[in-house]
């Protein structure tokens, strides 16, 4: 490597804080929110000193530099390249200039990138929830009934090495093993950063805690879930040599399923799991300003057709104006559901529930009843998970509801959206769906539509649990 490339990458200048969705960006923020001092790099020490505290207002102007905001946004929220590196709200970003607590102007580029900065997390919680539980049922089919260990499911991912390129941004790796006559293969495909932060940990034994998190909560349920014991049973019943094909993929075009996880049995094929991880609110989105999206998202979310004369109010290329009719559509649908749901129209309330159970299965699952989703949890001290089931038990639970509507479409390119609320037994109510559209300022503009589970949704799918 070059001199110049070697101080280029020990700089904190724009090229660098873009970099795995902005691990080194989020930590000279929370430095710079904390007051400490930030080094410099020696070309730049005749300047500015060996260390400079930089003024407390930098780390909102940086952010919203960045983002457009003055809060860290989630990771499925930020603009990113497909190798997860950011694209700034603002284009003139290298020529931004911050203040020092003496008063001085002085370039992100002259902030040297410490090692501390290396100590972020630069992958996907989700990514890496879809390995680890992946190669935990691969290392319960191995262990033939026993109950398997962290070590296990470390072992199963290390053995998967550096990966092969698939496709422009993913790694693929796949184990072979053998289990009495039973052939088991474990493949693993995910983008680049998260699948060399999951082999990385499980080869060199340093492990972030999220990723000890999802190993801890992937072990739970490979020992426990019913769905993974049937498999294992039929497995071994089988006294003939079975070829066994455990596959992690949310990567790759799966035909419209949303399973993540799938297990392949002598060629006939199981869509097990989507895969979550942490406390997951977003389960479906769909992207476009135009008067076909919306039309498609409400469609397949609520069966509510929109009105065709708002295609008017739409405008090619203009996000800002189409943002404002996406807001008319909004309160235009709200009103339609609120008066089927108004009064003692039993007929009517059913009819939108059914409607609405059927958008809800094909955002968890994409229609099919036999997916579930697991949402693990990444916390190493309280591992654990819930599993959803989105079959004819969610639609029975939710009819049993007295649902009602919360919205707020006010324009002026602020959020809108429609929440579907529960009334509860006790006087308690609760949130069963959300959806929403932000308008987002990077570049020209766009609109990000997207469809949230509330608490209510999770109560009334649950069926396993682990704490």
């Amino acid at each position: 490597m070059r001199a110049l490339e070697i101080l280029t990458e020990a700089t904190l200048q724009p090229s660098e804080l873009r970099k795995h969705a902005g691990k080194y960006l989020k930590t000279l923020i929370r430095k710079i929110q904390d007051g400490e001092p930030l080094e410099i790099t020696p070309d730049k020490q005749s300047r500015f000193g060996d260390s400079v505290v930089l003024k407390a207002s930098n780390a909102n102007k940086l952010m919203n530099a960045w983002f457009g905001t003055t809060k860290w946004p989630d990771m499925e929220d930020m603009n990113l390249t497909p190798n997860n590196d950011i694209i700034p709200v603002d284009n003139k970003i290298a020529s931004l200039m911050l203040q020092t607590t003496s008063g001085d102007d002085i370039p992100m580029s002259a902030l040297y990138k410490t090692a501390e900065y290396k100590g972020g997390k630069d992958f996907n919680s989700g990514d890496i929830g879809e390995g680890a539980l992946g190669a935990a049922v691969t290392a319960k089919f191995l262990a033939r009934g026993k109950d398997i260990t962290e070590q296990d499911v470390m072992e199963i991912i290390a053995k998967l090495g550096s990966g092969e390129k698939e496709g422009k941004n993913n790694l693929k790796g796949t184990t072979t093993n053998k289990s009495a006559n039973d052939d088991i293969y474990y493949t693993l495909v995910l983008n680049n950063a998260s699948y060399s932060a999951l082999v990385g940990a499980a080869t060199s034994g340093e492990v972030h805690p999220a990723i000890k998190g999802a190993i801890r909560s992937s072990v739970q349920f490979a020992n426990q879930n019913s769905g993974v014991a049937a498999a294992l049973e039929t497995i071994m019943n089988d006294k003939n040599a079975n070829k066994v094909t455990v596959k992690a993929d949310g990567v790759s075009d799966q035909k419209g399923t949303k399973a993540d996880l799938f297990l392949d049995v002598d060629g006939s094929t199981v869509n097990l799991l989507s895969l979550k991880a942490g406390d997951v609110k977003q389960f479906g989105q769909a992207s476009g300003y135009n008067f076909n999206a919306l039309e498609t998202f409400f469609s397949s979310t609520f069966g509510v057709n929109i009105d065709k004369a708002t295609e008017q109010d739409f405008v090619d290329g203009d996000p800002v104006a189409s943002f404002e009719a996406i807001h008319k559509i909004y309160n235009q649908v709200a009103k339609r559901i609120e008066s089927e749901l108004a009064g003692d129209s039993d007929p009517k309330e059913a009819k939108f529930v059914e409607r609405l159970y059927q958008g809800v299965k094909s955002h968890a699952t994409g229609g099919d009843d036999n997916t579930s989703m697991v949402i693990l949890k990444t916390t190493p001290n309280a591992p654990g998970y819930v599993q959803l089931k989105f079959g004819p038990e969610l639609q029975k639970a939710m009819a049993g509801v007295d649902l009602y509507l919360k919205y707020d479409a006010p324009g002026q390119r602020k959020p809108a959206k429609i929440e579907v609320w529960g009334k509860g037994d006790q006087g308690g109510d609760a949130m069963l769906l959300r959806m929403r559209s932000n308008f987002k300022s990077e570049g020209k503009g766009y609109v990000r539509n997207i469809v949230e589970m509330g608490p209510l949704l999770k109560i009334l799918a649950k069926i396993e649990a682990a704490n």
